[in-house]
């Protein structure tokens, strides 16, 4: 009886962990438009491009037709369609949060 209370303690645990997360990632990237399903679950977009026919190009075409410039596609994903966003979103000049935040405890671990 008592491996069982512990099999459904672990197992109730995970299911609420991975609950927690996905509200977690839903919650950071809120604001940014795309099809529902693409803030819980990232195999949205994988299934909309399983068959050989569909191209990427033109599924991300028909999201940024649809949603604008900016396009979330999974819990932590978003594509953007704007030219003028890569300098920005790639260089070492602007350093986003969440990169000086890595950069900090990889140096005060080495």
């Amino acid at each position: 009886m008592a491996i069982l209370g512990l099999i459904s303690v672990v197992f109730g645990s995970l299911i609420l962990s991975v609950v927690v997360t996905r509200i977690i990632a839903y919650w950071k990237l809120k604001d940014i438009p795309g099809p529902v399903a693409t803030a819980f679950l990232d195999l949205w977009f994988s299934l909309k491009l399983r068959s050989l026919s569909t191209l990427f190009l033109k599924v991300t075409h028909e999201l940024y037709e649809k949603y604008g410039r900016v396009v979330r596609v999974g819990p932590n994903r978003v594509h953007f369609s704007d030219p003028e966003a890569v300098p920005v979103i790639y260089s070492v000049k602007y350093l986003f949060r969440k990169v000086s935040q890595v950069v900090n405890v990889w140096s005060s671990l080495c």
